[in-house]
């Protein structure tokens, strides 16, 4: 991929066609006594997927960067208890995702 001219080093460029998010703003509230809190989230988009779409597939990005770092514990973990024994793949968050969408488009 070539680089713009305006680039700023450490950054990426972004074309605009792929950011259905205008704005993202959180907030956490505190309640009762101080031990409870609740997670605002307000998601602005460009109409092309609703917030909840959005949030769904940022949380879906997230889950996916960090697979890796929890495979490679569990692989460790597995070595360490388990030396020459065969362990189970791990199982993801993200499979029960797909589970549960399929199980929905089934029932509809």
């Amino acid at each position: 991929m070539k680089t713009p001219n305006n680039a700023q080093e450490g950054g990426y460029p972004i074309d605009a066609v792929f950011m259905p998010v205008l704005n993202a703003n959180h907030s956490i509230l505190s309640y009762g006594d101080e031990k409870h809190e609740i997670l605002f989230l307000e998601i602005w988009t460009n109409g092309s997927l609703t917030p909840k779409e959005a949030l769904y597939e940022a949380a879906r990005n997230l889950i996916d960067l960090f697979i890796p770092f929890l495979q490679a514990e569990e692989q460790d973990r597995n070595l360490e208890d388990n030396q020459g024994r065969v362990s189970l793949p791990f199982f993801t968050l993200h499979d029960v995702l797909d589970k549960l969408r399929k199980n929905k488009d089934e029932s509809n």
